[in-house]
């Protein structure tokens, strides 16, 4: 998987599992429309994982 993903967000939810490889970026694209809070939950099931949230941009570039 490469570039961005366009997630397609019902009722204010949505799921996605993502598999990727070692040393490849996942950027996650989507319109929050009139929701204001976000929350989100990173796993793996690798120990040892380095896996983090790294930055949102908002629509206005803040």
């Amino acid at each position: 998987m490469s570039g961005g993903v366009v997630l397609d967000i019902q009722n204010g939810t949505v799921r996605l599992k993502i598999h990727k490889k070692e040393g490849q970026s996942v950027t996650l694209k989507f319109s929050s429309g009139d929701y204001k809070k976000l929350t989100g939950k990173l796993v793996s099931s690798d120990q040892w994982a380095n896996i983090r949230l790294d930055q949102i941009t908002m629509p206005d570039g803040g």
